[in-house]
């Protein structure tokens, strides 16, 4: 039953984490002017 939960409710833990991340990307890029890839890049690669 306990892995059952988990392969539940951690794969819907990421999606929200995602959809927030990119949520949070999307209402960036309004005020900074940045396209979504530069803001990803960014993420990704903090060292530029």
């Amino acid at each position: 039953i306990v892995t059952i939960i988990l392969f539940v409710i951690l794969p819907l833990l990421y999606l929200t984490a995602v959809i927030a991340a990119v949520i949070l990307v999307l209402v960036n890029g309004k005020y900074t002017k940045k396209p979504m890839g530069k803001i990803l890049m960014e993420l990704l690669i903090p060292n530029q």
